[in-house]
């Protein structure tokens, strides 16, 4: 085999090792739009693929998250003890689109308490308002949206 063959060889044989590995880490890598964003005591807003933003609390080894909230989060709010988030529950095929233009009516309401781990989820936006009374939560920033990307997020 000449010179010129070993050469088209090599760089067949590159090009296909490339290609696997790419495919390969593609699939077991986090996405390139997939980020977190940190909140207070270790709970974390998650994007895990277009259809999935929750939020989650990281493990004691800190390299993996456990679900506290599912589906999708549209925008939430915190401060040094409460995390709020406004969410929807959705089919596991929404597209971004769908979701953009959903009712806000539909949308339900959570409060999750970082230092006691209490969660209060589904909530009607007058169950949500009720709730926030109660506990006291006058001092949270401003909403936050999870589309597009939140300023701080981590990719």
């Amino acid at each position: 085999m000449g010179e010129i063959a070993m050469k088209k060889t090599n760089i067949l044989c590159l090009i296909i090792i490339a290609i696997i590995c790419f495919s390969l880490f593609s699939c077991v890598s986090p996405g390139l739009s997939d980020w977190e964003y940190e909140l207070p005591n270790d709970y974390y807003i998650v994007r895990a693929n277009s259809n999935s933003i929750g939020i989650g609390i990281k493990n004691e080894k800190g390299n993996a998250y456990s679900k506290v909230i599912d589906n999708y989060v549209v925008c939430f709010a915190y401060n040094d003890k409460y995390v709020c988030a406004r969410r929807f529950e959705l089919a596991s095929d929404a597209r971004q689109e769908e979701i953009l233009k959903m009712d806000i009516e539909k949308a339900k309401y959570c409060i999750i308490n970082t230092e006691t781990k209490d969660v209060y989820d589904s909530l009607t936006i007058e169950e949500y308002e009720a709730l926030c009374n109660e506990l006291g939560i006058t001092d949270l920033c401003g909403w936050i949206n999870t589309y597009p990307t939140p300023d701080g997020a981590r990719f």
